[in-house]
């Protein structure tokens, strides 16, 4: 089972957090169309911020919890009485780890342009709403326009669905735990594969969603990354090595024993 989240995941949770304050404070500023270009230059300097910081966790916070996953996988090896175990960190590692980051830059990546190009929106939104709104204050006495513009700030957004739409810390939130738990648990399968062993059993949480719950104790081929948890986002999730092949294995998203919910999350990685 993976466990919660390192002080370098923390850290960067925090700067999300902060982040998404001081991008309302920007917003908020907001009293006429002539703030606009203003208050851009802020919003991006502070997005330029969270892509270096975003950027740091990559190239370091990633791999730490990869290597953890690795550890973790050795400790459960050790329980199978295997000889001459590999430890080593080899080519096969290395480029796990490379796909895991590049994977990882592209998410941090179209959430962080996405609230970039939310706030521009709103901005012009804003912009128009005070341009109307001065207008009708010449012609109908006591219009409140600063409301009328204020309504426009809702918070940015970082995600969208057909269905609903993400701020930027729940977002962040999302997106790290869901990297992290990847992470993890590539290190792990990365290492079982390296030491010959094939399949895992799947291990979730009592509490889990419906997604996540039905793979509980199912094994799974490690050759296919969708089989792998974490199948929905903040899954926690985690593998223990089978030797062998095991009879019931699940080999494919495709296979009937994995129910629908569970098979559309895993086609969606």
């Amino acid at each position: 089972m993976k466990p919660d989240l390192t002080e370098a995941e923390h850290r960067l949770l925090t700067a999300y957090t902060q982040a998404a304050l001081q991008l309302s404070r920007e917003l908020g500023s907001f009293r006429d169309p002539k703030d606009v270009a203003r208050i851009l230059q802020r919003i991006d300097a502070i997005l330029a911020q969270l892509d270096q910081l975003s950027a740091d966790y990559i190239r370091e916070g990633l791999a730490e919890q990869f290597k953890i996953g690795s550890a973790v996988a050795l400790y459960e090896l050790r329980k199978l009485r295997l000889s001459d175990l590999d430890t080593d960190f080899t080519g096969i590692h290395l480029e796990a780890v490379r796909e895991l980051a590049r994977d990882a830059s592209l998410r941090f990546g179209e959430a962080i342009e996405t609230v970039r190009r939310s706030a521009t929106v709103k901005l012009s939104q804003a912009s128009k709403e005070a341009v109307l709104q001065g207008m009708m204050q010449k012609e109908l006495t006591g219009a409140d326009a600063t409301k009328a513009v204020k309504s426009v700030f809702a918070g940015v957004t970082a995600f969208r669905t057909p269905n609903r739409t993400i701020g930027l810390e729940d977002y962040a939130d999302i997106l790290v735990r869901s990297i992290s738990a990847e992470a993890h648990n590539t290190g792990a399968a990365t290492r079982y594969a390296a030491n010959g062993v094939e399949y895992a059993q799947v291990v979730e949480r009592e509490t889990a969603c419906a997604v996540c719950s039905p793979m509980n104790d199912k094994f799974i081929w490690l050759g296919d990354p969708k089989l792998r948890p974490p199948y929905h986002p903040r899954c926690r999730g985690g593998l223990i090595p089978v030797p062998g092949i095991p009879d019931t294995a699940i080999r494919s998203p495709e296979d009937p024993r994995v129910p629908v919910l569970t098979k559309q999350a895993m086609m969606r990685r």
